[in-house]
């Protein structure tokens, strides 16, 4: 049941929220402000009212793409982000490219905006092996400001001749990786 249409959801100038007749047992809440990292939901009731919540803003992740031979910046790369609900299962990743931009001289920002969620990025790159980042879990960054380096290793042609049982070539073979 959502409670979001039946009161205004909204606090006042003083950041105080008051739901007058609210049921007696304790509800599950979404409390998010935009430019802050969104609270999973909580359990709030009466019982230990007024409840004070403390809000942090939304956590930047700065990354740099370069090669790690050289240093230098890879310009064209694609990043994916993945993301973890907390309560799900451990292994259960989400992988998405939406609202990612990267910039020039191999460089990309995005935001953590929930605190019921863990993230990782994957950057992919022509020419150069994958490589996915530690996982981020916003309630455990101290700084306002995660910066992340993916030094990308050149990637080495893979060659192999694929045969027939016989001990031919197998001319026009699918091959699958």
């Amino acid at each position: 049941l959502s409670h979001r249409y039946l009161l205004n959801n909204r606090t006042d100038e003083n950041g105080v929220f008051v739901w007058e007749n609210a049921p007696p047992e304790t509800l599950h809440y979404q409390i998010y402000r935009k430019g802050y990292l969104a609270r999973p939901g909580g359990d709030f009731g009466p019982e230990g009212s007024p409840h004070t919540l403390i809000f942090r803003e939304q956590i930047p992740v700065i990354g740099r793409v370069v090669d790690a031979e050289t240093g230098a910046a890879i310009p064209d790369f694609q990043v994916r982000k993945g993301t973890h609900f907390k309560g799900n299962s451990p292994g259960l990743w989400t992988w998405s490219a939406q609202g990612i931009k990267s910039q020039e001289r191999g460089r990309f920002e995005h935001m953590l905006m929930n605190l019921g969620r863990t993230a990782r990025y994957r950057i992919d790159a022509k020419g150069y092996l994958p490589q996915v980042s530690r996982v981020l879990d916003p309630e455990n960054i101290a700084g306002p400001t995660v910066t992340l380096e993916f030094a990308l290793q050149r990637q080495r042609a893979l060659s192999a001749t694929v045969l027939t049982p016989q001990g031919g070539p197998a001319a026009a073979a699918k091959v699958v990786l």
